[in-house]
């Protein structure tokens, strides 16, 4: 919010209509330094992160002090921060896709289906006795 703030706050010159375009456009060249900044290359700083933390909890247990845990607590949290903003990434990405390929008659659209359709496949039932039935006709 504090973007929006500072891209409104600043001071353009015309008509209503065009200060309006001119501070979303500063607001987007802000928003793409944030990207940039905060969410590039999320993968390799997950990456070096989990080095980091891994590193830190050898020494944390070569040389146990408050401090080495202090450090450990402070990487697992950055750690699992980045691995939540990846992941979270990667699914709107994926949404992404969808949307771009998922209701056309794509090949993606087909590869969708088909696998849905496999991991919704009953391949087996527990009859009365708890015994697993496979055969289609013995379901019957």
């Amino acid at each position: 919010m504090e973007l929006v703030e500072e891209a409104w706050k600043s001071t353009v010159e015309g008509s209503p209509l065009v200060c309006v375009c001119k501070k979303v456009k500063i607001l987007k060249g802000l928003l793409k330094k944030l990207n940039k900044d905060v969410y590039s290359d999320l993968s390799e700083r997950v990456r070096l992160k989990s080095a980091e933390l891994m590193e830190a909890q050898a020494e944390a247990l070569k040389n146990p002090s408050p401090s080495t845990f202090e450090v450990e607590i402070r990487l697992a949290r950055e750690a699992k921060e980045l691995r939540e903003a990846e992941e979270s990434f990667f699914g709107q990405k994926s949404r992404e896709v969808w949307l771009k390929e998922g209701d056309s008659n794509t090949p993606y659209f087909h590869k969708s289906v088909k696998s849905r359709q496999k991991r919704n496949m009953i391949r087996s039932l527990l009859d009365d006795t708890g015994t697993r039935v496979t055969d289609t006709m013995e379901c019957l």
